[in-house]
């Protein structure tokens, strides 16, 4: 919210009343809704780019007209065309049980006054009678059917209204079916996140859900939080896969909470699931467990074009967490880099990751480490056999020289044009472990696939997802030149 102005008439000149280049959304009221259209143009006196309203526009930004208006016009329109839609559910000649889902897919024309709502209604009982009334989509009732006799077959109607008042009829024949109706309602559960996952903004919330057999099918999986201190909903999904990726809005950074699940089938039935998750603390990197995949919050770098955030199926090692985990190196004569923006926490300004070395090489050739804003090194390591870890190994680095900054995070493989090497990353985080410089935990040791520690680079070998455009900033911030030295061999 912020200051607003109301006007009933054109403006030639926002100077006039202190509102130039200031309106950032606007909003028809009263009367002129679906009556009216308004034109913002960029310059006074009605010059320059303009832009035609004809509905509520919340967010000008999102059409690159933000504090942009100088002028206004407004003109009433007469709306004559008829909103255009059709039922969605139930199929045509469906045979259906009580309760069952109506629902329409309805749109009013393009420049037109905009929907105002959908009118069900039925002559199942001989005469065309109301059922109920939605202004909003997605336009749907849930009906009981009271007074359709079993095995009638009848139509029901939706009646599509616009703002400015005219009305298209949409009708569609089904039957009521003889017998019980379906009283069971689906199964099913969350696969992501996973359960007590730290979860950064975007989530994907994902669930596997089905009907039981001979049941009325899947209508509809509504997600919902209590991530802000009640349960409100997130949004809905009527088709697999049932997922949605959600900005967990409101939700405060290091809150636990649960996120839900409503599984309803056509005849209304309902089953709920929770998970708890957990919103990773601000100072923690975004995405730092992978698990929201490539290209979110990290950008990468390959000399060879190759990807760096890989799933597991294109992994050769398992990931320490969940599903995802990077893979620099693996390459000849390789730069491998990961990196994004972070704020440095003062309690505790240790960096953590797990890392996983597989190397055939010497020492004192291949290299790893973190670097800070592209240029600094905070921490370097040798790959080769004598530091392979056969399995998860936890690294901590101490940041305290930049506590509190807001800094580019990097890690980094460097390897030079012979003998293998690869450097496997999962799990990284800000201000958790000991402020002790190469501080490691290990985990179970696990044996190291030979064909990743052995002499030949495996990369060009193994079944991988497309390459990544090869990423090259501007020289100054990332020239992509070795920053660790090699022996001459």
């Amino acid at each position: 919210m912020g200051r607003c102005y109301t006007f009933t008439v054109d403006h030639p000149d926002f100077n006039q009343i202190n509102f130039n280049d200031i309106a950032s959304s606007i909003r028809f009221a009263g009367s002129y809704v679906g009556r009216y259209e308004a034109i913002l143009f960029e310059h006074t006196y009605y010059g320059g780019r303009s832009h035609r309203f004809t509905t509520d526009q919340a967010d000008l930004n999102s059409i690159g007209f933000n504090d942009l208006a100088s002028s206004l016009t407004i003109r009433r329109v007469e709306d004559t065309t008829a909103p255009t839609g059709d039922f969605t559910e139930p199929a045509p000649e469906a045979r259906v049980s009580a309760p069952v889902w109506l629902r329409v897919q309805a749109q009013d024309n393009a420049g037109g006054s905009g929907m105002a709502k959908v009118r069900f209604t039925s002559n199942s009982t001989g005469q065309w009678q109301p059922i109920a009334e939605d202004s909003a989509p997605p336009y749907e009732v849930r009906w009981d059917m009271a007074g359709v006799p079993a095995g009638r077959r009848f139509m029901i109607g939706a009646e599509l209204y616009d703002r400015a008042g005219n009305r298209r009829d949409v009708v569609r024949w089904i039957t009521r079916q003889e017998g019980g109706s379906d009283t069971t309602a689906p199964t099913g559960d969350f696969t992501e996140p996973a359960p007590e996952a730290r979860a950064s903004a975007p989530v994907w919330l994902r669930v596997q859900a089905q009907d039981n057999a001979g049941g009325s099918g899947m209508a509809k999986v509504r997600f919902t939080s209590n991530g802000t201190g009640q349960w409100q909903p997130i949004a809905e999904d009527s088709a697999p896969p049932y997922e949605v990726r959600w900005d967990m809005a409101g939700v405060p950074a290091g809150r636990r909470f649960m996120v839900g699940a409503e599984l309803y089938d056509r005849a209304g039935n309902r089953r709920d699931v929770v998970r708890w998750i957990m919103r990773a603390p601000a100072d923690l990197p975004c995405n730092g467990d992978f698990e929201q995949g490539s290209g979110i919050c990290w950008q990468e770098y390959s000399t060879h074009g190759w990807p760096i955030i890989i799933h597991a199926d294109y992994l050769p090692v398992p990931p320490r967490s969940g599903s995802w985990a990077a893979w620099l190196g693996g390459e000849y004569d390789e730069i491998s880099a990961l990196w994004q923006q972070v704020t440095i926490p003062t309690d505790n300004p240790t960096l953590s990751f797990w890392y996983w070395i597989a190397s055939s090489d010497e020492c004192g050739y291949d290299f790893g480490g973190v670097i800070i804003d592209a240029i600094t090194v905070v921490d370097v390591f040798d790959l080769c056999a004598d530091t392979n870890t056969n399995g998860w190994v936890r690294r901590t680095v101490d940041l305290r020289a930049y506590a509190s900054r807001s800094v580019e995070l990097q890690i980094r493989a460097e390897t030079d044009e012979s003998l293998n090497s690869n450097l496997f990353v999962d799990d990284v985080a800000l201000g958790t472990g000991n402020a002790v410089h190469g501080h490691e935990e290990d985990e179970e040791q696990i044996a190291t696939p030979p064909s990743i520690a052995g002499p030949q680079t495996p990369k060009p070998t193994v079944d991988k997802p497309a390459k990544l455009p090869r990423v090259l900033r501007e020289s100054g911030q990332h020239s992509w030149q070795r920053l660790w030295g090699t022996n001459a061999r």
